[in-house]
């Protein structure tokens, strides 16, 4: 693994130190700190389709590497190798791209949080404020609620999905942060009570470093409270 690793750092510091014409143009363009991200993505690109055509046991090893990666840097490796086959065709925004991916296990979930946060970031685009927050956390809960109270089978195999133990966990998130009492429901208290919850479960989102960071705080704040907003919708909670 050594001798391996050393040859592709010998490899990739010849591509820094001297980039092939095709892409000094596109290179020149960039500043020292978005050119070492461009060679980065483009690395694992290149360097993934290369392993797989290949089948060799060093990709295999990577790739069993990649799975032990926290959600958002798995996405970034997949998502390169999905467009590297993909061609030129369009693709849906990245945001909307790593919620899908975040869902593996549990479909109904997934197609119903894709669509409202597709929604949600149309809605928040054209408001000019795509990333902001507070406002995901007050749409993710104000979806949830119409939801409940106007779909109530979506609403049922949404529970059934999650299982038990996943409704007692729900259950148990919505005593703690929201509550049944409608008067407590107010856009300040939720956005306080959502960041508390962030805070303790994934205090290494509550500042993001990098934009795909950022883009899992996002994803997890709107889960959040769309499920905060089911159970507030459902009147006696998840059981019913």
């Amino acid at each position: 693994m050594t001798d391996e690793l050393t040859k592709v750092r010998t490899v990739f510091i010849k591509l820094l130190t001297e980039p092939p014409k095709e892409v000094q143009g596109e290179l020149a363009r960039l500043d020292r700190g978005q050119q070492l991200a461009w060679w980065f993505r483009h690395s694992i690109a290149w360097g993934l389709q290369a392993g797989l055509n290949a089948d060799s046991l060093f990709t295999g090893r990577m790739l069993a590497f990649l799975e032990r990666l926290p959600l958002n840097q798995r996405f970034i490796s997949d998502r390169l190798t999905h467009i590297l086959r993909a061609g030129g065709r369009p693709r849906r925004p990245t945001l909307i791209e790593l919620f899908d991916y975040s869902y593996p296990a549990t479909p109904v979930e997934r197609i119903t949080i894709v669509e409202l946060a597709g929604k949600v970031l149309g809605e928040l685009t054209r408001w000019g404020k795509p990333l902001e927050i507070a406002d995901w956390i007050l749409c993710g809960f104000r979806e949830g609620l119409l939801l409940s109270t106007r779909n109530h089978p979506l609403r049922k195999r949404l529970f059934a999905e999650l299982g038990p133990k996943g409704m007692d966990d729900v259950r148990s998130l919505f005593a703690k942060h929201i509550g049944p009492d409608p008067t407590g429901w107010r856009p300040q208290r939720l956005v306080s009570e959502t960041l508390a919850w962030l805070q303790e479960v994934h205090p290494e989102l509550v500042k993001p470093n990098c934009r795909v960071v950022e883009f899992e705080r996002i994803r997890h704040l709107f889960d959040f409270t769309f499920w905060m907003g089911l159970a507030a919708g459902a009147g006696d909670g998840p059981a019913r």
